[in-house]
């Protein structure tokens, strides 16, 4: 390959530019009297942008790994609070699911629930045997039945999240400072829009 100082004056600058865009690697050369050391190539960058990310994913795994361990530890807590009023983890969905003033059509429930339309029945079911739900027929067609919550059903959720909603022992151990960062970083995540799971397991 023909060394680029011994071109024209005028054509060493975009030779140069065009060796270092092939990401070939320049030792020191005089150009015009001064010594010029050109280092490191695209190649190079790469590397280190990439190991760079594949330290920032291994990071977030370590924090969610712990995140979600957490909730794990804790999950216990709030399965007691639904045994005590003789509810499952699919009841405690469902419930979370509906509205006093807002009926959910059956499909629609089996849809956002990812089951089979029996299997909706099924828990609708439970909640009714429980007073905590009821099923309503439309006004303009009887044939069609959407689920409500009842009063019951209503108060019940509202006793659930408020239990669900007190912080578990760990963070006895959290200052105001530690409760502060974490509240701001909490809040980034939560406002972050959703990206698809599809992206998310390219």
């Amino acid at each position: 390959m023909v060394s680029p100082f011994r071109l024209p004056p005028t054509m060493r600058t975009d030779v140069l530019a065009s060796m270092l865009r092939s990401s070939i690697l320049v030792q020191s050369y005089q150009v015009s009297g001064r010594s010029v050391k050109l280092i490191g190539s695209r190649h190079r960058m790469g590397s280190k942008v990439n190991m760079s990310k594949s330290a920032t994913d291994a990071l977030a795994r370590r924090v969610w790994q712990a995140l979600f361990d957490l909730l794990i530890r804790s999950a216990p807590v709030r399965t007691a609070s639904l045994a005590r009023r003789g509810l499952t983890p699919n009841d405690s969905r469902a419930l979370f699911s509906l509205d006093p003033r807002t009926g959910r059509s059956m499909r629609s429930l089996a849809d956002e629930w990812q089951c089979d339309p029996s299997n909706a029945t099924f828990i609708v079911d439970r909640l009714e045997e429980l007073g905590l739900a009821s099923r309503q027929r439309l006004l303009h067609d009887k044939r069609v039945k959407l689920v409500v919550l009842t009063r019951k059903g209503e108060k019940t959720r509202t006793d659930l999240l408020r239990e669900f909603h007190q912080p578990p022992a760990e963070f006895d151990g959290l200052d105001r400072a530690d409760l502060e960062a974490l509240e701001r970083i909490v809040t980034k995540l939560t406002s972050a829009p959703t990206p698809a799971v599809a992206s998310r397991h390219r």
